[in-house]
């Protein structure tokens, strides 16, 4: 067998084991997820087994990793100060400061978010460091943030990231009202062309751009949670917020127990809900909206 294809095979086998051995999480939201179709984060916090992440897909996350540290690495080399990361001597990793837990309460609901920052920058604008949020993007939603500020400068960036990457300004948001920050620096770093920050098509390097702490973003995050939490605790879930042929659906990992067990039923299937990897063997109750075994 061809190497690299066994490689891929022990991997994806890596992925079912840590689905059979899955446990149900605490009931606390991740800032890198506050912006997630609340339906999907019903399903993780209710303790839904998620479909395994096979090779290719934890192949974005390593990847994702791997740029985080070249970034910061690069940084430091070429004198840029930064907080919050330390770096190991004998093996080069920089590793982040442990995450944090945060309590909030909102319309006398209290619940808990999680974050992990990314470093901490100096910039020149301000006299201490601020927060830093370092993100790997694909080729075309590179070439449309950089669009964006090649079209509407640094406004029109932040416009742009506001309208189409709400991701984004929850988990920077979320960060800065745990940490106490008021700004956070968002770097960018190009998969396709290794750029690191905004480089505009005439060559000029813009670097990166600031974000101000949003109150009415992080009043729309308390909504979220809360509303999230008390469908946890009632066990009805939210509505998708997204059809069964979006790109956010593509990629859910709970999409068999929501578009694809409607679809199911409609057809007069069953069972209704039905786990995408049948080696991992997982088992539902006949219910209406499939409450797992």
């Amino acid at each position: 067998m061809d190497p690299i294809k066994k490689m891929y095979l022990a991997r994806d086998e890596d992925g079912r084991v840590a689905m059979r051995d899955y446990k149900k999480p605490p009931l606390r939201f991740r800032a890198s997820e506050l912006a997630d179709c609340k339906r999907k984060l019903w399903y993780r916090l209710s303790g839904y087994v998620p479909a395994p992440r096979y090779g290719f897909q934890e192949d974005w996350s390593i990847d994702g990793d791997i740029h985080h540290d070249m970034v910061r690495q690069t940084m430091l080399h070429w004198g840029i100060e930064l907080g919050g990361i330390t770096q190991d001597e004998e093996t080069g990793e920089t590793h982040e400061k442990k995450f944090v837990v945060a309590d909030f309460e909102f319309d006398g609901m209290p619940f808990q978010i999680s974050s992990r920052q990314d470093g901490w920058i100096k910039h020149p604008d301000y006299d201490e460091l601020i927060m830093m949020e370092i993100k790997s993007v694909g080729h075309w939603p590179h070439h449309h943030m950089v669009k964006a500020y090649d079209e509407g400068g640094e406004q029109g960036f932040r416009v742009y990231i506001y309208e189409k990457k709400p991701e984004f300004i929850y988990q920077m948001t979320a960060g800065m009202e745990i940490t106490g920050d008021e700004h956070c620096y968002l770097v960018l770093k190009d998969r396709s062309n290794c750029h690191i920050g905004i480089h505009l098509p005439d060559g000029e390097v813009v670097g990166g751009v600031v974000f101000d702490k949003d109150p009415y973003a992080m009043e729309k995050i308390k909504r979220r949670c809360v509303a999230v939490k008390r469908a946890v605790l009632d066990g009805k879930p939210p509505i998708p917020e997204h059809t069964a042929g979006s790109r956010q659906c593509g990629y859910c990992p709970y999409y068999y127990a929501c578009h694809e067990t409607f679809k199911r039923k409609k057809a007069g299937l069953t069972p209704s809900m039905v786990y995408p990897d049948p080696q991992v063997d997982v088992d539902f109750l006949e219910e209406s909206d499939g409450d797992q075994q």
